[in-house]
Order: C-alpha cells, then structure tokens, then sequence
C-alpha cells in the first residue's frame, strides 16, 4: 500500500476490456523528433485485433504522425510504430503474465534509433524509414489509439510511464521493479494506476493521478467501474523506491550518512533547524547536540533518525574535587558549585 496526496491506494492496475475502455492523458505529445520512452506493465492473453498500450501524435498527418507502443493483429509480440512503418519485437507478451515494456526512440543515435525492450532485456533493435513528425497538437492515450477509437487494449495495465527521453537498458532495469519517486529527469507523466478498490464498486473514481510532480491527470472513459473485466484490479505488486537513511559515527565530532551520491541537508533536531553549510555525505561540528540528516536520491527523500554526536572525549575531562553539589541526598532544588 502506498501513501500520497492524503489517500491510500493499493497495487492496482487498471483492466480494459477490448471495446471501449480507454484512458486519456492531458500531458503533451513530444513532439517533432525529439527522444522519447514509453513503458509499462501490462497482462493479456491472444488476440486477433490490434491492442495499443501507449499512443500520441495525431492521425490524418501522414506518416510519422503517431508514435505507438502497441500489440498488432495476430501477433504475439510488441511493437514500435511510427504511422506507415515499425518495429516487432520477438518475446511472446500475451500469454497471460505480467510483462515489463518499453519503447524507446533515441534522436541522438546514428543508427539503431528504435528499441524495444521487455522485461529489461533488448527485444528488438533498428530504424524505421519514416521521420516522426508527432505534432504537438495530437493527443497521449493508454489502451487505445488516441483517435479513431480503434486498437482498444484488452488486458491490464499498470505503471504507465512516458518519458521526453531515451532511457537506456540501464536506467530501464534500475526502476522497472519499483515504483519510483517524482521528479526524474526526463519523467513527462507517469501513471501508477493504484486508485479505487480491485475488482469493487469504483463508481465515480475516472482520474489517474499522475505521480510525475507534472500534474497530467489522465481521465478514464467507457469503464464498466465494476467487476473484473473493466475496472480498477489487481497490479503488478511493485515495492516503492528506498534509499538508506543511517548514519554512523566514526570519530567523536564527525557523522556519515551511509548513502553516497545523494545531495544531503543535516539538521540540529534539538534546535529543529538546519546546519548552515552542512550539505556534504560527512558532517563536523565542535557543537554537542542531536542530528539528523535529509537526504535526496533519483527523486527520493529519506530522513535518518536523530543521532548523538559528541565532538569532545569525556577523557579529557578531570575535574578531581573541584565540583560540590548540596543539599545532598535531596528530592528539591539542588546547588552545583564549581571553582570557576
């Protein structure tokens, strides 16, 4: 379960039924030619009719105008399509299982410029013989063609991701198997499709949140809202993104925060405030007191706990006889004297 903008969502996905389920989000096409990723999640069985999992551009504006992530008729393989060309995978992904794909398109790349990926691994690779022309007029769907009403997805699909950059297998891999934290570089919109209760009465519940920081909600049509075939259901169980949040300390007057690579804030807890200065992995300071450090990764936030630092060595102290306390025993104020 996870915990944002005060609701509670489960792992959910969203089930389109084939017919007329579709979702709609309001953020940009990328246009032109610009780079791009999408991915998902998704589960389905065979099919003879054409299933679009993520779609945008415009159609009637030649070729080149659409850039889908899709399934085509007959087959059971994902595909890259521009409007008048594509690409086909080779990985069976309709054999009722949860699949991870992605499809990518690097404008930098002198040759190789499309790639598929499913399940992190490199699917297929190539270039397309049509420019993408995507217009900025066009629209972005999920689970069906954004015109047309054609290409209805029949399956589930969860963890909707577009990016306005080519990911890399790398980068792929790294958050497929999570949920991952807003922002990230290049994350235009990214859907977790966790609302509403699996499989129950959701009536009402047609917004995505879009967890991007963007704010593209995408808004469901058609949806029965109700059942298991065309509604909110069960997802793909992803655990959310952790970074560590201990520290240690190594010498007196000195913390570490474990975590390496981050951009780090350290905070006197006793004063509830932060450390002017103190933005490095390690942290001195000659002042006793409680700290804690506020740490930033790949778009997450952890905060340690409150941790003892003690800059001096209790060895160094000797006081012999020179500190009196009186009346003593007492249960009242009690009086401490020292020769200075």
């Amino acid at each position: 379960i996870s915990l944002f903008n005060n609701k509670v969502f489960s792992q959910n996905a969203l089930r389109f039924d084939g017919s007329n389920d579709e979702l709609a989000s309001s953020a940009p096409v990328i246009e032109n030619t610009n780079s791009r990723t999408v991915e998902a999640w998704i589960k389905c069985s065979s099919s003879s009719s054409q299933r679009f999992i993520i779609d945008m551009g415009q159609t009637g504006l030649g070729n080149g105008a659409r850039f889908s992530m899709k399934i085509n008729p007959s087959t059971t393989v994902l595909r890259i399509e521009v409007g008048g060309g594509g690409l086909n995978g080779t990985t069976n992904i309709t054999n009722n299982s949860w699949h991870h794909v992605a499809a990518v398109y690097d404008n930098s790349a002198s040759s190789n410029k499309f790639k598929l990926y499913v399940n992190g691994n490199l699917d297929a690779q190539g270039d397309i013989g049509i420019p993408i022309i995507t217009p900025l007029t066009g629209a972005v769907t999920i689970g069906v063609r954004n015109e047309g009403g054609i290409g209805f997805f029949n399956g589930s699909i969860d963890e909707a991701r577009i990016w306005n950059v080519a990911r890399t297998q790398a980068q792929i891999q790294s958050s497929m198997n999570n949920e991952i934290c807003a922002p990230q570089t290049g994350l235009l919109a990214y859907y977790k499709l966790n609302e509403g209760t699996a499989d129950g009465s959701n009536s009402g519940i047609i917004t995505a949140t879009d967890s991007s920081g963007n704010n593209y909600p995408a808004t469901l049509s058609s949806f029965a809202l109700s059942g298991s075939t065309s509604n909110w259901t069960i997802g793909k169980n992803l655990p959310q993104q952790t970074i560590d949040n201990t520290i240690t300390n190594p010498s007196a007057g000195t913390l570490v925060a474990n975590l390496s690579g981050a951009t780090y804030q350290w905070y006197d807890c006793n004063l509830d405030m932060p450390v002017n200065g103190a933005t490095s992995q390690t942290f001195s300071t000659s002042i006793a007191s409680l700290y804690k450090v506020i740490l930033t990764k790949d778009g997450c936030t952890a905060t340690s706990d409150c941790t003892s630092n003690s800059p001096l060595n209790t060895t160094k102290f000797n006081f012999k006889n020179s500190i009196s306390m009186y009346p003593n025993p007492t249960k009242g104020i009690t009086n401490i004297q020292l020769t200075e």
